[in-house]
């Protein structure tokens, strides 16, 4: 035999819902010279919905020191290739297993989401806000001080602030440009001041910081706003 059919487990490419079945090759540098593509797509009609194909991959390199002759390395493929069609056919008729094992392992995942996302919604909900009031004043206070500031078109203020529950961190940094214009930004990306405000409005207080301006402890300072 010519050709290495690689370990694989079906039972878990079903659970999963898409997966690949390798083959190596005598004369062929690579693990992967012929492959079962084996996937779940909804789209597709039918009482099944998998599609599985066999191919060669493209970009491979042959190995000269096992087999000298380009035609009988060609050879080898050519049988590997006739094997994994063969092997695709006997998966072909388990489309119903295949299917039970995805839809059980389904079932699973979709409890597992929806207990993650009762979690996530907890933590947020718990999460106390920065609250518009006090996120209008931290953009206007960034503005202005960028305005006075205005020692080169290079030159920004940053502030920190994280999501509620999740509490991602992220950076909002403000420029003075040379044609006079206030520009927001997180990253390398522009973000409008009504997308920033938003941001940080939604954001957790307890890790919003604001040394960077002219503003008292973000905490005292909701209070007073209230």
């Amino acid at each position: 035999m010519n050709y290495t059919l690689q370990s694989h487990d079906l039972d878990k490419i079903a659970r999963i819902g898409s997966g690949k079945i390798e083959y190596s090759v005598v004369g062929w540098k690579d693990t992967n010279i012929v492959k079962i593509d084996i996937e779940r797509n909804p789209r597709i009609e039918g009482k099944y919905p998998w599609s599985i194909k066999v191919e060669k991959t493209t970009y491979v390199y042959r190995d000269e020191t096992a087999v000298a002759d380009q035609l009988i390395a060609a050879e080898n493929v050519a049988e590997a290739m006739l094997a994994a069609v063969k092997y695709a056919r006997e998966i072909r008729k388990q489309y119903h297993r295949l299917e039970i094992l995805y839809q059980e392992a389904e079932a699973v995942r979709q409890v597992e989401k929806a207990r993650r996302d009762a979690e996530a919604k907890a933590a947020y909900d718990a999460d106390t806000p920065v609250g518009m009031k006090l996120a209008k004043h931290i953009t206007q206070q960034m503005a202005a001080e960028i305005k006075t500031k205005n020692s080169g078109s290079w030159d920004e203020i940053a502030i920190q602030f994280a999501s509620r529950g999740e509490r991602k961190q992220e950076t909002l940094s403000v420029r003075f440009s040379y044609r006079g214009l206030i520009l927001f930004s997180m990253g390398h990306w522009r973000v409008s001041r009504d997308k920033a405000l938003t941001l940080i409005a939604d954001s957790s207080i307890d890790c919003l910081k604001v040394d960077n301006i002219n503003v008292v402890d973000p905490k005292f300072a909701k209070f007073m706003m209230i």
